[in-house]
């Protein structure tokens, strides 16, 4: 696992890949087209959509907050829930003016349109049933940085790179065990509300029950939520 930066990036990408191969085919112009979240350097990688996230928030989810997961070996470990905003770009990478611009209209229908058909809820219903992280894409407000023309990364001085970007707000969570990169699956998440260390209730054995407090290791009747 790659830490969540990393796993949102390739959330994305996944996610807009399979709406571009299952409802753009058969558009020329997404022919050889790499999404990636790599810098194209080689005239064979073009076109291409490059994912870039700036994270504007990043913080613990509250005070005093505990959470557990299941470590591969089967026990129990502490967990940090971590919320975030963030920027999320696609930047669009073409060798001629009217690539970029038939890729621009992919790129802004898939974004734009969550519902209305079938290529952006693909995109959207991959997004949303990521199994590591929990993110919402706000794609009410797409900003675009405007068309661009600059040279190539290779010794050719007789073409050019024509590109766009457009932005959109990304909010979430996701939970990390204490490296900070290991992520947990959002179905291993066990909520419990108690201090480690506190005495086991006397009141009510369930779980559900969150007025009581109660250790999942000690109750017998301990099952996951869910």
């Amino acid at each position: 696992m790659n830490g969540y930066k990393v796993s949102i990036k390739r959330e994305v990408i996944d996610a807009l890949r399979d709406a571009i191969k299952n409802d753009y085919s058969d558009h020329e112009v997404v022919d050889g087209l790499h999404v990636t979240l790599e810098y194209p350097t080689t005239e064979l990688q073009y076109p291409t959509i490059m994912i870039t996230l700036n994270e504007n928030t990043l913080q613990l989810a509250g005070v005093g907050h505990y959470e557990t997961g299941t470590a591969e070996s089967g026990a129990t470990v502490m967990l940090r829930h971590f919320r975030f905003e963030a920027t999320l770009t696609f930047t669009i990478y073409a060798l001629s003016a009217l690539d970029r611009d038939e890729l621009s209209a992919i790129l802004v229908g898939i974004l734009a349109f969550p519902e209305s058909s079938l290529e952006a809820s693909t995109f959207h219903t991959e997004i949303y049933d990521s199994d590591f992280i929990d993110m919402q894409i706000g794609t009410g407000a797409i900003t675009p940085s405007g068309d661009q023309v600059s040279e190539v990364p290779w010794d050719d001085p007789t073409r050019r790179i024509y590109s766009a970007s457009y932005a959109v707000p990304i909010i979430g969570e996701f939970w990390t065990h204490a490296n900070g990169v290991t992520l947990t699956t959002i179905n291993d998440i066990r909520l419990y509300p108690y201090r480690p260390g506190q005495q086991d209730p006397t009141g009510s054995n369930d779980p559900r029950d969150a007025d009581v407090p109660w250790t999942p290791e000690d109750n017998p009747a301990w099952t996951p939520l869910g």
